[in-house]
C-alpha cells in the first residue's frame, strides 16, 4: 500500500531543521546549572512555603501534551514538567478536567499557579509571566495543492484560514492580518479535515502539531506550502501573583542537560511510518535533497527581504535627513556639537550669524565658546552642563546664558541639548541648539512695565496692585500682622476736568501721586487704579490705630491749591479704609470692594475725610451670601449646565478637543454666562471648591459617555485657585480616574487663569506638578491679562498657554494687540509649550495667527459653545476654512510687514471716518509720516529693497498719499468716488505687502 509523504515528510524536515538550530542556540546559552546552588535564599524559602503547585494543561495538544485514555499526562511538555517537578522537589497538581479556554480563564482569575505550555502574547501578558522558551517550532501553511502558490500570509488575503480555538496564532492574525477570514475549529485534526474537504483554504499551525496529527489521523495528502514569520515558542507560564516562581522555573529549565533535551525532542518527533516501500531510503535521500533545497530557498528569500529592507531604510534615512535640515532652517536656531573627549566643537552657520559673525569666523574649540560667555554666567552655565552629565542623560540639557556678539552686545541665549554616553557611562558628545531669546525678553520686560504701570504717574496699575496685594496679604497672615488698604478718590475731579480741561486734570493726578509717594513708608505701595482713584497698601501694622497718623497726614497734605496755567485749583480727597486679615478668608478683590464702599461712605458724609469699612453693616456681604444660596439651589435643581466649545488645529482643520464652559439656565433670566453670576462668589473658597467638584463630575461623566460612543476627544476643564491650592487636589483627581476608568489622564487638561496661577505660587506649582505626574496637561488661561514675570513662568508646570481673547480679537485693529499676541506666541515657543488663541472670530484672525506660528484656535469663527448633545453632529459636519491649510509661518524679519498692513488699514479707516463726518480729526497725509512710509525710507532690509515689487510698493504709497492730500481737505460731493479710489490704491498696496510677507 502506497501513501503520500508530502505533508508528513516535509513537516518533519522543516521541524527538524528548526529544532536543530534551536538546539544549537540552546547549547550556547544553557549552562546546566546546579539548581541547589543557583536558587537564592528567598527562592528556596518560597518553594518551601509552596510544596504543591496547581498547574493547568491543554489536554488535547499532542505531541506536546495530552491526557491519554488511562488518564495519564503524556507528551513532550509532560516530560519537561516531570523533570522540573523532580529538580524542584515539589508536587505539581495537574488540572485534567478543563478545556484550554477554561484553563486560561482560571489563570485570569488567579485560580492556578502555572500553565505547563503557553505561547506569550500581549493579551496573555496581562495575567501571566513566561519563562524563556524550552522549545521553538515554526508556524507553517498547510493546503491541499488546489489553489496555487500560497507560500506567504500576504498571498492568503481573501482566503479562509483554519485556526484552533484559543491558540495564540488567532490573536496574532487578528492583530496583523485583519482581512483574513478565520475558521475557528476545535483542534488540529478538525483543521486538517477542513482543508481536505475544502471548508478552509489553508491551515496555519505548529509544524510539530501538523506532523503528529497528519500521522495519527492518516491525512497525508496535504502539503506544507510555506512558512509564516511566526514561531511557536513554548514556555511555562506562571500567574502574575507569583513573580518568584518564574525565576525558579527558568533556573530549573537551565538545569536540564542538553543531551536530555535532545532525547525528549527526538523521542516525540522521531520518524515512524509503516509503508510498502522503504521509508528509510526515501528519507535518507529525500532528507539531503529537501534540506538543501529548503536552505537555498530560505536564504534566497531572506536575502531578498534584507536587500529590500536596506533600500527602504536608506530611503527613509534620506527623508529624515532632508526633514531635519528643513526643520533646522525653519527654526532659525543655531546647531552645535561638542566632542567631550577632544573638546572640539562644531558650530553651524546659523550659530555664527546669530552672534553677528560670518560663517567660518568662529574657532571650533570649546575654550573660545567659554570666552563668549558673560563672566557672571560662566559658573552657572558650567554647573547646568555638569549636573546634566552627572544625571547620565536623564532628561535633556537646558540652560539660559548670555553670549557676546561681534559688536560687543550681549545676547540672551536659550540652549538645549542631549548627550551620548559610552556603555560605562562616560559622556562622549553633547549636541543641541541655541535660540536667541533676547528680543522676547526685552519685549517682555517692556511689556511688563507698560502693562503693570500707569503711563501718566508711573505708579503700579490695577494688574500689578493685584499681584502685590496678594503677596502682602500672604505675608501679614504668615507673620501674624495686619495691613490697611486705603482707597483714595479726588473730590470734584470731574468738575476740574470739565472746567479746566484734561491737561489740568493730568497735572492734578501727577501732583497727587507724587505727594502720596512722599507721605507713605518705603514698605508701603501707592498705585493708581484709573481715573482719579488711587490705592495705598500699608503693611506691617500691629493694630488699627497705627494707620490713623498716615490718614491724617494724607488728608492734610492732599488738601491744597494746585497751580496750572495761572489758575488755582482747590482739591481734597475722600479715603476708605479696610483691614486684613478678617474673620472670613477673603480675596484681594473683596478687600478692594470693601475699601471702595468705605470711600463712598466718606463722600456721602461730606468728603475730605476717611471712613473705615464696617464689616457687619456690609450690604454687599449680605447680597453675596444671598447669591451663593441661589447658586447652591440652582445646582440642586439641575439649572447649572456645561456647554462645550471646540478647539481645532488650523493647519488641517482637525478638531483637537473641547473646553467645558459653565452656564446657568435661569428659569427667569434665561441662559446666563459665568461673567453675570460668578464675580460675586468667585472669592468664596468653600463655594468655589464645591462648584468645581460639580463641574468635574459632570465633565468626566460626559467625556466617558463620548468615549464609549467612539469619540476620541480631549477635554479642558477650568479650575480656580482655591481648587488647586487644596492639599489633596491631585488625590481627588486620582479618585475621579478610578470612578471613570474609560477616561485616560492624557485626555484631560486643566485650565487655570494666569492671575490665579501666581496666587500662593509655591503651593499652586506643587499641586500642578502632581497633576502633570498623573498624565494630566496644564494650560494657563487668559494669558496676557496678568502679565506674569518670566521668573514665575519658567518655574510654573505648564503644557499650554492660551492667549486672552481680548488681544486676539483686537489684533486686526491695532498693532499693539498684534505685538502682544506675537510676544505671547514667542514666549510659548521659548518655554516649549503649545499655544492656543481664544477669540478667533474671522477667517482673517486665523490667517494672521498661522503666520505668527500659532496653530491651535477656538472662537466664534469655528463654533460657539454648544450643548453636549450637539457635539458629535457638529464634529462630523465641521469643514473649517480651506485657506488656513495653505498658510505657512512667516519669517521673523517679515513680521514687521504684518504690523505695517494693520497700521495702514487703520489709516484708511480714519480717512473713511473723516469723509463720513464721523470725526473732525484730519489724519496725517504725508507719505513720510506714516509707519509704512518710514519703513520704506529707512526700515526695509537690503533683501526687501531688492524685491521686484518693492519699487512698485513705494510708488503706489506715494501716489495714495498724494491723492489723499489733494482731495481730503477739499472733499465735496464726490466723497464716495474719492473714497473708492483711495481704497482701490490701498488694496494694491496690501496685495504687494502680502507678497513680501510670504517671501522667505
Amino acid at each position: 500500500m502506497k501513501k503520500s509523504f508530502s505533508i508528513y515528510t516535509i513537516s518533519i524536515l522543516v521541524l527538524f531543521f528548526f529544532l536543530n538550530v534551536a538546539s544549537a542556540n540552546d547549547e550556547l546559552i544553557t549552562k546546566n546549572l546546579d539548581l541547589t546552588k543557583a536558587l537564592t535564599a528567598q527562592e528556596s524559602a518560597w518553594l518551601l512555603s509552596h510544596p504543591v503547585l496547581k498547574m493547568g494543561i491543554d489536554r488535547d495538544f499532542a505531541p506536546y501534551e495530552w491526557i491519554d485514555s488511562n488518564g495519564n499526562y503524556k507528551g513532550l511538555t509532560a516530560d519537561y514538567i516531570a523533570l522540573v517537578e523532580k529538580y524542584l522537589g515539589v508536587k505539581i497538581e495537574i488540572v485534567k478536567d478543563k478545556s484550554w479556554a477554561q484553563i486560561l480563564e482560571m489563570a485570569k482569575r488567579g485560580e492556578i499557579d502555572m500553565i505547563s505550555d503557553a505561547v506569550k502574547t500581549l493579551n496573555r501578558e496581562k495575567y501571566l509571566i513566561f519563562t524563556k522558551p524550552f522549545i521553538s517550532t515554526p508556524i507553517v501553511i498547510v493546503d491541499n495543492g488546489q489553489l496555487g502558490y500560497l507560500d506567504t500570509l500576504e498571498r492568503l488575503e481573501g482566503k479562509t484560514v483554519a485556526v484552533e480555538k484559543g491558540y495564540f496564532i488567532s490573536e496574532l492574525l487578528s492583530r496583523d492580518y485583519p482581512n483574513l477570514h478565520q475558521l475557528v475549529v476545535k483542534n488540529v485534526h478538525e483543521a486538517l479535515k477542513a482543508v481536505l474537504n475544502g471548508n478552509a483554504d489553508v491551515y496555519l499551525g505548529d509544524a510539530g502539531l501538523v506532523s503528529y496529527a497528519s500521522r495519527s489521523s492518516g491525512i497525508l495528502s496535504l502539503h506544507i506550502s510555506g512558512q509564516t514569520p511566526y514561531m511557536s515558542k513554548h514556555s511555562i507560564a506562571a500567574s502574575i501573583h507569583h513573580p518568584e516562581l518564574i525565576s525558579i522555573l527558568n533556573k530549573a529549565l537551565d538545569s536540564i542537560p542538553i543531551n536530555k533535551r535532545k532525547e525528549i525532542t527526538y523521542h516525540w518527533f522521531s520518524l515512524d511510518i509503516e509503508n510498502t516501500i522503504h521509508p528509510e531510503k526515501v528519507l535518507k535521500y529525500s532528507l539531503v535533497i529537501v534540506i538543501f533545497i529548503f536552505i537555498i530557498l530560505y536564504w534566497n528569500r531572506r536575502l531578498s527581504r534584507e536587500i529590500k529592507k536596506t533600500k527602504e531604510f536608506e530611503h527613509s534615512l534620506e527623508e529624515e535627513r532632508n526633514r531635519f535640515a528643513l526643520a533646522i532652517e525653519g527654526a532659525q536656531d543655531g546647531l552645535w556639537d561638542w566632542n567631550l573627549q577632544t573638546d572640539d566643537v562644531m558650530l553651524s552657520e546659523r550659530f555664527e550669524i546669530m552672534l553677528g559673525y560670518s560663517p567660518g569666523d568662529l574657532p571650533q574649540y570649546i575654550d573660545f565658546w567659554f570666552e563668549l560667555l558673560h563672566p557672571e554666567d560662566k559658573d552657572k552655565a558650567l554647573k547646568v552642563v555638569q549636573e546634566y552629565l552627572d544625571a547620565k542623560g536623564n532628561g535633556t540639557y537646558e540652560g539660559t546664558f548670555r553670549l557676546r556678539a561681534k559688536d560687543g552686545s550681549w545676547r540672551l541665549i536659550l540652549g538645549r541639548g542631549k548627550a551620548q554616553f559610552a556603555t560605562d557611562g562616560t559622556p562622549l558628545r553633547l549636541v543641541g541648539f541655541i535660540t536667541d531669546i533676547s528680543h522676547q525678553i526685552e519685549f517682555q520686560e517692556k511689556l511688563e512695565h507698560t502693562a503693570k504701570h500707569d503711563s501718566l504717574t508711573n505708579l503700579p496699575n490695577r494688574f500689578l496692585l493685584s499681584e502685590l496685594l496678594t503677596l502682602a496679604m500672604n505675608k501679614v497672615k504668615r507673620n501674624d500682622q495686619h495691613l490697611a488698604l486705603l482707597f483714595i478718590d479726588i473730590d470734584g475731579f470731574k468738575e476740574i476736568n470739565d472746567n479746566y480741561g484734561y491737561d489740568a486734570g493730568n497735572k492734578i493726578l501727577s501732583t497727587m501721586a507724587m505727594r502720596m509717594h512722599n507721605i507713605v513708608r518705603k514698605s508701603d505701595t501707592v498705585s493708581r487704579l484709573g481715573g482719579d482713584e488711587f490705592v495705598i497698601v500699608a503693611t506691617d501694622l500691629k493694630n488699627k490705630n497705627e494707620i490713623i497718623p498716615m490718614l491724617e497726614r494724607l488728608l492734610s497734605e492732599l488738601y491744597s491749591n494746585i497751580s496750572y496755567d495761572e489758575k488755582q485749583m482747590n482739591v481734597s480727597v475722600s479715603i476708605g479704609v479696610t483691614l486684613y486679615p478678617q474673620i472670613d478668608d477673603i480675596g484681594n478683590e473683596v478687600l478692594l470692594r470693601q475699601a471702595d464702599q468705605a470711600m463712598y461712605h466718606a463722600k456721602l458724609l461730606g468728603k475730605n475725610q476717611y471712613q473705615f469699612f464696617d464689616l457687619g453693616a456690609s450690604e454687599e456681604l449680605k447680597e453675596q451670601q444671598k447669591h451663593i444660596l441661589n447658586l447652591r439651589e440652582a445646582i440642586k435643581k439641575g439649572q447649572l449646565v456645561l456647554y462645550y466649545q471646540p478647539k481645532i488645529d488650523m493647519t488641517n482643520n482637525q478638531v483637537l478637543g473641547l473646553e467645558a464652559l459653565l452656564r446657568w439656565n435661569d428659569p427667569i433670566n434665561g441662559l446666563l454666562y459665568p461673567d453675570s453670576f460668578l464675580p460675586l462668589v468667585e472669592h468664596e473658597a468653600s463655594f468655589m471648591i464645591d462648584l468645581g467638584q460639580w463641574v468635574f463630575e459632570n465633565a468626566f461623566s460626559q467625556l466617558e459617555a463620548w468615549h464609549l460612543q467612539g469619540l476620541d476627544i480631549t477635554l479642558s476643564i477650568n479650575v480656580s485657585a482655591y481648587e488647586v491650592q487644596q492639599q489633596n487636589f491631585s488625590t481627588y483627581l486620582q479618585e475621579l480616574f478610578k470612578k471613570y476608568p474609560d477616561i485616560k489622564p492624557n485626555t484631560i487638561e486643566l485650565e487655570l487663569l494666569e492671575t490665579a496661577a501666581f496666587d500662593n505660587f509655591e503651593l499652586t506649582s506643587n499641586t500642578l506638578r502632581e497633576c502633570q505626574e498623573l498624565g494630566v496637561s496644564i494650560a494657563i488661561d487668559d494669558f496676557g491679562t496678568g502679565y506674569a514675570s518670566l521668573n514665575y513662568l519658567k518655574e510654573l508646570p505648564m503644557d499650554t498657554l492660551k492667549i486672552d481673547k481680548s488681544f486676539v480679537i483686537d489684533l486686526l485693529n491695532t498693532s499693539k494687540s498684534l505685538s502682544i499676541v506675537e510676544a505671547a506666541i514667542g514666549l510659548a515657543h521659548a518655554f516649549n509649550c503649545k499655544v492656543v488663541a481664544e477669540g478667533v472670530e474671522s477667517e482673517e484672525h486665523g490667517k494672521i495667527l498661522l503666520q505668527l506660528g500659532c496653530d491651535i484656535a477656538q472662537g466664534y469663527a469655528i463654533a460657539k459653545a454648544m450643548p453636549a448633545q450637539d457635539i458629535i453632529d457638529w464634529i462630523h459636519s465641521y469643514k473649517g476654512f480651506a485657506s488656513w491649510e495653505l498658510i505657512e509661518p512667516i519669517n521673523v524679519d517679515n513680521r514687521i510687514l504684518l504690523h505695517l498692513a494693520i497700521e495702514h488699514r487703520n489709516w484708511i479707516n480714519s480717512i473713511e471716518l473723516f469723509l463720513q463726518n464721523k470725526t473732525s480729526i484730519l489724519p496725517a497725509l504725508s507719505s513720510e509720516h506714516c509707519k509704512l512710509g518710514e519703513w520704506l525710507l529707512n526700515g526695509a532690509s537690503k533683501e526687501q529693497h531688492s524685491h521686484p515689487d518693492f519699487e512698485s510698493l513705494n510708488k503706489l504709497h506715494v501716489v495714495l498719499h498724494d491723492y489723499t492730500a489733494e482731495v481730503l481737505p477739499f472733499s465735496g460731493n464726490n466723497k464716495a468716488q474719492e473714497l473708492k479710489k483711495i481704497k482701490e490704491l490701498n488694496d494694491e498696496i496690501l496685495q504687494i505687502l502680502e507678497v513680501l510677507i510670504k517671501k522667505d
